[in-house]
């Protein structure tokens, strides 16, 4: 409520993000709560959220021969490695997820998602999640590297610790749009992804705060403005659909598709659009429209 008041005194949210942002600046690691906790979610929402993740990139991977063998790298899982260990008992080598950020665990809940999870299983899945990960009584342990975890390091570090490798699948759920480089965090998993590697991203396009007048205010800030508020807090990066469209072109992905699964409204768009950034002004206002959609592509063969 106090937000939302300050939000309409000239300057106010201006001078909020400049100075959060400042502050994150001086600060060695930025610490996040991931989805779950950031989300207050309870259990059973924990689970369900683990297992419409999943669902999502398991119609990708079931069209191109399943998980079985495959190398698969999640790219800022927050607070929960859920969907790795859905992906290890549908067959999948191994599971490697990678944060920019220090992410706060809490494994006991975490050791409850993973429970859950594993109740819905066949024998042939619990099986093979059960040879991966074993479940205590405050928490869980990876048996070997078939489950690993690493944060601090970005997509163009992972880039070069992973050199090489070779992963099947490269996924992200509400990350995209935080990255700092868009072009260089997608020319990373480009090297990243084996040949004939796919990847899907869920990619929200709104502003992640409450307390504007209007959902898209957020692309009025110039660019020089927009860096000075969030430079070090991750906010979002404000990159369109059309960007997204042609760095994927550019870095030679293969079978790019898009699916708009949520739109702003159209006359909101064509009210706001005066107001918008010079970047944003240009847009075609269908594009301004898009608010959430999920991107798949496939590398080369070769």
């Amino acid at each position: 409520m106090i937000k939302r008041l300050l939000a309409r005194v000239p300057g106010a949210i201006e001078s909020y993000k400049i100075g959060k942002n400042l502050r994150y600046g001086v600060r060695s690691h930025l610490r996040t709560t991931g989805g779950i906790r950031g989300g207050a979610m309870d259990h059973d929402a924990a689970v369900a959220y683990v297992r419409r993740i999943f669902h999502k990139v398991d119609e990708l991977v079931s069209s191109g021969g399943g998980w079985t063998g495959k190398r698969v790298l999640e790219c800022g899982p927050g607070d929960s490695l859920g969907v790795g260990f859905l992906a290890l008992a549908h067959g999948a080598a191994s599971y490697c997820a990678i944060d920019r950020f220090p992410v706060a665990f809490d494994l006991s809940s975490e050791r409850r998602v993973f429970a859950s999870l594993r109740d819905g299983l066949t024998a042939e899945e619990r099986a093979r999640v059960d040879a991966a990960i074993e479940l205590g009584d405050g928490g869980y342990r990876a048996k070997d590297d078939r489950l690993a975890y690493h944060n601090s390091i970005s997509l163009e570090e992972a880039a070069r610790r992973f050199a090489g490798e070779g992963f099947d699948v490269i996924f992200s759920n509400a990350v995209l749009e935080h990255v700092g480089d868009l072009e260089s965090s997608l020319r990373s998993m480009r090297e990243l992804l084996a040949p004939s590697g796919v990847m899907l991203h869920d990619v929200d396009l709104r502003s992640h705060q409450r307390f504007e007048r209007h959902p898209l205010q957020f692309l009025e800030y110039s660019p020089f403005l927009w860096r000075a508020m969030t430079s070090n807090t991750g906010e979002p990066n404000r990159c369109r659909l059309p960007a997204y469209r042609a760095i994927l072109e550019r870095l030679g992905f293969e079978d790019v598709r898009f699916r708009v699964t949520q739109r702003f409204d159209a006359s909101l768009v064509e009210e706001v659009r005066p107001r918008l950034a010079e970047p944003f002004r240009e847009v075609d206002p269908k594009d301004l429209e898009v608010a959430i959609f999920i991107v798949t592509a496939r590398a080369p063969a070769r």
